[in-house]
């Protein structure tokens, strides 16, 4: 337990109207008092219905509603919502576990307080709207599932169903903004020494009802928006004249509307009430749990599947709209590779948007150019003393992904060097020698590697052309990059590099005269020439060209932008176990 936390002053702050400080709090307690309170006089508004509707079963004859059939439609529908949406569920994701959660992790608090009572502020709103659905016009009579076609114009003509749907939708909202807010506490502000084995039982609870509410929520808010739509702006998602379906809408809600989540909060409120102090690890009440999960994630794979077109690609891109914008810059890019191939036919457009990448590599002026650098930076160009000529290119170890992909390509065999840590991919036929000739003709341009050229275009009778000038998008620079380039990080002063080294300053002024950076002669290892560039928006620029590399540095040239990310936000304790995770993968 966190004394700290325990200490804490909880209650009205000095200086503050006692309204202020309550509505305007952010500590966790009180939210989870607010929260309670909440809920507590929701729950008494509900059995206050519940009454009315028992004293009027209480005999056959008409006890208070005198035959008012809209009526009794109506307090049923109140007294569900009421109960379901302004009860349980504040009164367990909201006061339950704002107050349990942090307590039994150690943390001080949530990990978004201002999210924490946004998610409270906007079910005042939703409790307002739902009250006034029942006092104006003839009130929602539809259930409080909200099946069409009762929820239609010809059942429900007035505002009264618009304002619950209102309700509904402002509940969903504060129901996400609590499952973020306890979902990222849970990840990221557990207690030093605290791994997930040694949460308690309720706090895993807590987990896994957010995730499920994360998944259901966006659904039920789709649904509800389509039913809206049908009311006001003459669409047809759910009415039969029109095309429509009413069972979708029954498939959508259902999916939503598994009780199963606040099942496995009552299970583990249960279970730990009784277990108190001498619970178990975590994995030892699996099966508690469990049961809750699968039959819920079954049923709403089930309900998903009835319609698979139309709720899952509703449920995909909602989801994914709303909670991960990078899809659609993706998407964009996406796009942008089908532009490009719009002279291309159908097929092939299909086959290269799949799989883009594989589209680039496949390029043959792509894969000569990339050829041509790695030979220029760890390749050389050889007549033996017989008069046949070969290729060889050196790599490190790490670096087999890339030379199989060459073996691949255009054949040549592969051995590790004797003596060095190194493998060499060698061409010594003939056949394959002007094939390769050919490939890197007019794109080797290494000082050292021209003169080799000549000599071996002069033996097998092929002209030797000009090097071709080069532009940002040639992959020669990747090929070079792969040979003589690496990518380092200084974790002291959070700094990142990206260098290149040769023997030749001509060799290099590519690079400089292309990209910037600073060019400088090192004497160690017999004396070489390094470029090197440091500035963010540079290295972004250099990560843009050079993300498809084939070598291993491919590893942290993809981990760039996550570095950009958390440099200015790593010494956040919400970020402490982001950068220590980045700090493994990039010294793998």
């Amino acid at each position: 337990m966190n004394i700290n936390l325990i200490n804490n002053y909880v209650g009205p702050t000095k200086g503050y109207h006692w309204v202020e400080s309550w509505l305007f709090s952010t500590n966790c307690q009180n939210m989870s008092i607010l929260y309670g309170m909440f809920s507590l006089f929701s729950g008494l508004v509900g059995l206050s219905l519940s009454v009315l509707m028992r004293i009027e079963l209480s005999s056959p004859n008409p006890q208070m509603l005198m035959h008012n059939g809209q009526l009794w439609n109506v307090l049923m529908t109140a007294h569900a919502l009421f109960m379901v949406f302004y009860l349980v569920m504040p009164m367990t994701m909201g006061a339950l576990a704002n107050y349990l959660v942090p307590l039994q992790m150690g943390s001080n608090d949530t990990a978004f307080p201002r999210m924490n009572n946004l998610a409270f502020v906007v079910l005042l709103p939703s409790m307002l709207f739902a009250v006034l659905s029942c006092l104006i016009d003839e009130g929602p009579g539809s259930g409080w599932t909200l099946y069409p076609p009762l929820t239609s114009l010809q059942s429900h003509s007035g505002s009264s169903m618009d304002m619950a749907m209102f309700a509904l939708h402002l509940s969903g909202l504060s129901s996400i903004f609590g499952a973020i807010n306890l979902m990222v506490t849970i990840i990221n502000m557990r207690a030093n020494g605290m791994d997930y084995s040694k949460l308690p039982l309720f706090v895993w609870s807590v987990l896994m009802t957010a995730v499920l509410m994360m998944l259901a929520l966006p659904v039920l808010a789709a649904g509800l928006t389509m039913l809206l739509m049908d009311r006001n702006f003459n669409t047809s998602f759910f009415v039969v004249s029109g095309g429509g379906d009413p069972l979708l809408y029954e498939h959508i809600f259902w999916f939503f509307g598994q009780m199963w989540p606040m099942m496995i909060m009552m299970i583990m409120i249960m279970n730990y009430a009784m277990c108190g102090k001498d619970f178990k690890k975590m994995y030892t009440n699996s099966p508690c749990y469990m049961a809750g999960y699968n039959p819920y994630s079954g049923n709403m794979m089930r309900d998903m599947l009835m319609y698979p077109m139309l709720v899952k690609i509703m449920f995909q891109d909602l989801f994914m709209i709303l909670f991960n914008p990078q899809v659609i810059k993706n998407q964009m890019n996406l796009f942008s590779v089908q532009n490009k191939l719009k002279n291309k036919s159908t097929s092939e457009t299909t086959r290269v948007t799949n799989n883009w990448k594989k589209e680039i590599w496949e390029s043959e002026k792509w894969f000569n150019q990339w050829l041509s650098g790695l030979i220029d930076g760890d390749g050389c160009l050889l007549i033996s003393k017989k008069g046949y000529t070969s290729c060889e290119i050196t790599m490190n170890m790490n670096d087999i992904k890339a030379l199989k992909f060459m073996q691949n390509k255009m054949g040549g065999n592969i051995k590790l060097r004797s003596g060095v840590k190194a493998l060499r991919w060698r061409m010594n036929n003939h056949k394959g020698m002007i094939d390769l000739i050919n490939r890197m003709n007019g794109n080797i341009r290494h000082t050292t590697r021209l003169k080799q050229l000549y000599k071996i275009c002069d033996k097998l009778n092929i002209p030797v052309l000009t090097p071709n000038k080069l532009d940002k998008n040639n992959a020669w620079f990747m090929g070079f990059f792969d040979a003589d380039g690496s990518i380092s990080l200084n974790l002291k002063t959070t700094q990142m590099y990206i260098s290149m080294t040769n023997k030749l300053l001509i060799d290099m002024m590519e690079y400089k005269n292309m990209f910037g950076g600073n060019m400088y002669y090192d004497k160690s290892q017999n004396g070489y020439f390094k470029w090197q560039m440091s500035a963010k928006k540079d290295i972004l620029n250099m990560y843009e060209m050079l993300k498809y590399s084939k070598s291993y540095k491919n590893k942290r040239m993809l981990l760039i932008k996550k570095f950009y990310i958390l440099k200015n936000i790593y010494k956040q304790p919400l970020f402490k176990n982001a950068w220590l995770r980045f700090e493994s993968q990039w010294k793998m």
